[in-house]
């Protein structure tokens, strides 16, 4: 009986993905689980780089952490978005699931461009991966 509860509470966990996050619908990062404001200031020749957490079960429990560059930006939840600015120039974009939720650090490489909007979203696949991805969601 404890080996079927078990394997039932596994795959509620990963046994669905994550959905991304309609703009629209989509909240504002909470001031608090902003980390490093330095990068919300905007100069002239930088770019939006704006990153939505995906909406759904699997990983709620647990916050985002983003980086850029290795540094400490910001802790994401559910459905929230957070939006920075870049200079030009290549850039490393990583997030780690806060808590005890499943999944290593993720990072992605970026070519940023002169005044260019960039959006990313952070969530899990429907085998429990986690990731940071370009969308266009």
């Amino acid at each position: 009986m404890r080996l079927l509860f078990s394997m039932l509470a596994v795959s509620l966990l990963f046994g669905c993905a994550s959905s991304p996050t309609d703009f629209g619908k989509a909240k504002q990062i909470k001031q608090s689980n902003i980390l490093d404001s330095s990068y919300s200031v905007r100069f002239d020749d930088y770019s939006k780089i704006t990153i939505k957490r995906d909406s759904g079960f699997t990983g709620s429990g647990c916050s985002s952490r983003i980086y850029v560059d290795g540094n400490k930006l910001a802790d994401l939840d559910v459905s929230e978005f957070f939006s920075f600015y870049l200079p030009s120039g290549n850039h490393i974009i990583s997030a780690h699931p806060n808590g005890l939720c499943g999944g290593g650090m993720f990072e992605v490489g970026v070519t940023v461009d002169k005044n260019e909007s960039l959006n990313y979203r952070i969530g899990y696949g429907s085998s429990g991966d986690y990731f940071i991805v370009p969308t266009a969601f």
